[in-house]
């Protein structure tokens, strides 16, 4: 674009034709045209570059938000920072530090299920508590005893 219009410039500029105390600078419609079409295939080409570029610092600034330190706990926070706002990765992990962790998201066991199984840590339920239950109460060493004995097995005559 700038060979072009530059060359649009100088030719107009070589005659300096005023018009009062303003220069007059008169280019042909062709070399306004030739300008105009290759400032747009410029602009075209580093727009493309310039988009893929964007795009991908602001995947970059999502994931930094997303998965930091400070977004544990404020997660919902998090994503509204990362996608419904424009401040920088540092300003909104510096935000999200500050402010107070949601309830409930403390320790890990704060599902329903976690805390349910948490209530018979150490015991035993199920058919597992049935077989433990069944053999407490069959005493085998002392059935064999008192049947020996009955029958004098092993023992005096």
């Amino acid at each position: 674009m700038t060979n072009t219009l530059m060359a649009a410039v100088h030719a107009a500029a070589a005659d300096e034709p005023t018009n009062g105390n303003v220069r007059v600078i008169d280019a042909s419609a062709q070399q306004i045209a030739n300008a105009r079409a290759e400032g747009v295939a410029e602009g075209e080409k580093k727009g493309a570059a310039g988009v893929a570029e964007a795009v991908k610092a602001e995947r970059n600034r999502c994931a930094a938000i997303i998965t930091s330190e400070a977004a544990k706990g404020r997660e919902d926070m998090a994503r509204y920072v990362a996608f419904e706002t424009d401040m920088s990765a540092d300003q909104a992990i510096g935000m999200l530090g500050k402010a107070p962790q949601a309830a409930g998201s403390a320790p890990a066991a704060a599902s329903p299920l976690d805390r349910a199984m948490a209530q018979f840590a150490g015991k035993s339920t199920g058919a597992d508590a049935q077989h433990q239950a069944a053999e407490a109460r069959i005493d085998f060493a002392g059935i064999y005893a008192s049947y020996n004995g009955a029958m004098n097995i092993g023992g005096a005559k």
